[in-house]
């Protein structure tokens, strides 16, 4: 009896095969009416969304190979712990409509004595530092007095593994020599370090439009000033140390746009001693527990050592009051958060936060005595934060999310929004990876039904 071929299984496996590629929640549904599969290795690529499979893995484990700013890596085994974010603030003296941006990896020290923008675009840059030790252990330092329209007039880079120490900018250097550092004046100047050993990486960074000193004794204009009479104009300073055998990292920075300090003969201490819009904070990773500090002013001045002035509470003052979106003026003084964690500490302040026409195209933004720090300790095994990792303050409006592994709603790891939050119109997992994976196998057993059903045919053929 003769058997007749019939190419019904085949076909429904590969129709269900098509539906589900073009389904909504498969990764694989062609935006431009393109070829569904095409070649094996991109079609994995795209039904995976940019994830690769780990191998020697029992568990088939998933890493991420986009890097994000705000993303945690789980410790493995044997490895240095990987730089994570900043956890929810422990402290927090943000007014309401103000939010201070969270501190970013890799640890860090950094700060800017001015930043200015103008309808959303950078118009200026003043006294910048920032002091990296990064995952490996290497570190780099960055120092600008001064950036235009987003372009480094002068800076200062250094690098553990390439240059470890440069100097820019500042002209009048040979001034300070010349006289033995009876007059030292520096101008727009940027000094950055970077260094590793077997025991400890380290970097240092320091920058300032203007910084004088008058009957000082060192011949070295870096040397902090011992004489009679010193100032300085748009500086900061930042330095970080990460000892390897423990994991500790420590760091610290400052900022402030105008100093000044007048000594008497043989004094310790400033006769007279001012500052104005001045920011500063440390942290360290520690073993148990982190800790972390910060402190700014708008003013503050004492004479012979008495306080006079110390303008440093948080204060807001905004048109219309707690300033939403749009608004005509925006001041805020003294804002910043610090952050503790099991082995992560780290600080944000601001001195001065200043919006004209807020949320419009003419936006005027002055920030002004800015630092940050964030350390964390490579030898503790520290967990991801309960939940997305999101700060959850009201009004947040830095665009961070917290430690999530690039999702952007907080709803989980790459979810779908409906899938992730429970929707009834959705199953679970029925998307992105998983779709994509039972398509390749439906795919599979279609083209394998065609090539056992065509082979019957042939052997019946030639029976016949």
């Amino acid at each position: 009896m003769r058997h007749r071929w019939t190419p019904r299984v085949p076909i429904a496996v590969t129709a269900a095969t098509v539906l589900l590629a073009l389904s909504p929640g498969s990764a694989w549904a062609a935006q431009d009416g393109s070829d569904l599969i095409g070649d094996v290795r991109d079609a994995v690529d795209s039904a995976t969304g940019g994830l690769e499979l780990t191998p020697g893995s029992s568990e088939g484990a998933v890493e991420e190979t986009t890097e994000s700013a705000q993303a945690v890596t789980q410790p493995t085994a044997g490895l240095k712990k990987s730089s994570v974010a900043a956890p929810a603030p422990s402290s927090d003296d943000d007014s309401a409509g103000h939010e201070t941006e969270d501190p970013a990896p890799p640890d860090h020290a950094a700060g800017s004595a001015g930043d200015v923008d103008l309808a959303e675009e950078d118009v200026a840059d003043i006294g910048t530092t920032k002091s990296t030790v990064n995952d490996d252990d290497t570190s780099s330092a960055d120092a600008a007095p001064l950036a235009l329209g987003g372009e480094e007039i002068i800076g200062a880079h250094a690098e553990s593994g390439g240059s470890t120490e440069e100097h820019a900018g500042d002209p009048l250097a040979p001034l300070c020599e010349g006289t033995e550092g009876q007059v030292c004046l520096r101008v727009l100047y940027a000094d950055a370090y970077a260094s590793e050993d077997d025991g400890t990486s380290s970097s240092s960074s320091q920058s300032g439009v203007a910084s004088v000193c008058v009957g000082g004794s060192s011949a070295d204009p870096q040397a902090e000033c011992d004489g009679a009479v010193g100032a300085d104009v748009g500086t900061s300073e930042g330095e970080i140390e990460r000892d390897k055998a423990s994991g500790q990292t420590t760091a610290s920075s400052e900022s402030s746009v105008a100093e000044a300090c007048v000594q008497q003969p043989q004094a310790a201490e400033c006769a007279v001693d001012a500052s104005a819009v001045h920011s500063e904070g440390s942290a360290d990773s520690g073993n148990s527990p982190a800790s972390a500090e910060r402190a700014s002013w708008v003013a503050d001045a004492a004479l012979a050592g008495e306080q006079l002035v110390h303008l440093s509470d948080p204060f807001a003052l905004a048109v219309p009051p707690e300033c939403p979106d749009p608004s005509v003026l925006c001041v805020f003084l003294n804002q910043g958060e610090s952050y503790l964690g099991d082995g992560v500490a780290g600080h944000a302040q601001e001195a001065l936060h200043a919006e004209l026409l807020r949320d419009t195209p003419l936006v005027t933004l002055a920030e002004l005595g800015q630092s940050e720090t964030l350390v964390h300790n490579t030898a503790v095994d520290t967990p991801e934060p309960p939940g997305d990792g999101d700060d959850n303050e009201p009004g947040d409006d830095d665009g961070d999310d917290g430690p999530g592994a690039g999702d952007d709603d907080g709803a989980g790891a790459g979810d779908d929004d409906a899938a992730a939050a429970g929707d009834g119109d959705a199953l679970a997992n029925a998307g992105g990876v998983w779709a994509g994976l039972v398509a390749i196998a439906l795919f599979a057993v279609s083209i394998g039904s065609f090539l056992v059903a065509y082979s019957r045919r042939k052997m019946t053929g030639a029976a016949a």
